[in-house]
C-alpha cells in the first residue's frame, strides 16, 4: 500500500471517529466540537446541545452548558460558562464568562473579560462598552457608555468596588472611582470627578470634584 492510500485511509478514519463522537457522545469526557440547536431544549440532529469545545450555534436560543470556543445565536444565548466568545443579536447570559460577550443585552454573574452591547450587567472584573453599563458593589471595572452605574445591594461603605467611568452620566456608590463625564454622581468612598456637574455626598461642584474618604 503506497503512502497516499495510507494517508487517505487515516484521514477517513479520523473523520469517522470525529463524526461518531459528535453524534453519539462516544468521547470519554462527552465533549463535542459542534452543537446546533433551535432552542435550549431542542437540538438539531446529529448535533447535541451538550458540552461544547468548538462552535455552539443557536438558531433561536442557546443551551445551558459549558462552551469552550464560540457561541453564536440569532436571538438569545445562554450558557453555564463561556471560555471564549458569546455573541448574538439579543440577550446573552452566562454564569461565568472568561472572554467576550457581544450582544444587545449581556448579563453574567462572574466576568473576567469584556462586554460590548446596548445593556451590560456583570459582577467581576472587566471592561464594559455600551449604552448602559451596570456592575455590583464588589466589582472592579472600566465602564464606557452613555450611562454607567456601579452600585447595588450591600453596605456601600464596606464596598471593595473600584472603577473608571467614562460617560454622559456616571453613578457610583462606595469603593474608589474616577468619573469622567457630563454628570457625575457619587456617594461614599474615595472619588475623583471630572465633568460639567459633579455631585458627591451632597456637594455640587463644576469641572472637578473629589473625596478621599
Amino acid at each position: 500500500m503506497n503512502a497516499r492510500k495510507m494517508f487517505a485511509r487515516a484521514v477517513a478514519g479520523a473523520a469517522m471517529v470525529l463524526l461518531t463522537n459528535c453524534t453519539w457522545g462516544a468521547s470519554s469526557a462527552d465533549w463535542f466540537p459542534v452543537s446546533v440547536c433551535l432552542t435550549m431544549a431542542r437540538p438539531i440532529p446529529p448535533f447535541p446541545c451538550d458540552n461544547v469545545a468548538g462552535l455552539s450555534l443557536c438558531l433561536l436560543s442557546g443551551e445551558d452548558c459549558p462552551v469552550y470556543g464560540l457561541q453564536a445565536s440569532c436571538l438569545s444565548g445562554c450558557a453555564e460558562s463561556i471560555y471564549g466568545v458569546q455573541t448574538g443579536a439579543g440577550y446573552q447570559c452566562a454564569d461565568d464568562v472568561y472572554g467576550i460577550q457581544i450582544g444587545g443585552a449581556n448579563v453574567t454573574t462572574n466576568l473576567r473579560g469584556v462586554q460590548v452591547g446596548g445593556l451590560n450587567a456583570m459582577r467581576g472584573y472587566g471592561l464594559q462598552v455600551g449604552a448602559w453599563n451596570i456592575v455590583d458593589e464588589t466589582s472592579c471595572a472600566v465602564q464606557i457608555g452613555v450611562m454607567n452605574s456601579h452600585f447595588w445591594k450591600m453596605d456601600v461603605s464596606q464596598s471593595s468596588a473600584c472603577s473608571l467611568q467614562v460617560g454622559v452620566i456616571n453613578r457610583a456608590d462606595g469603593g474608589s472611582r474616577l468619573q469622567i463625564g457630563g454628570l457625575n454622581l457619587s456617594d461614599d468612598g474615595a472619588c475623583f470627578q471630572i465633568g460639567v456637574l459633579n455631585f458627591h455626598n451632597g456637594w455640587i461642584t463644576p469641572v472637578l470634584g473629589w473625596s478621599f474618604k
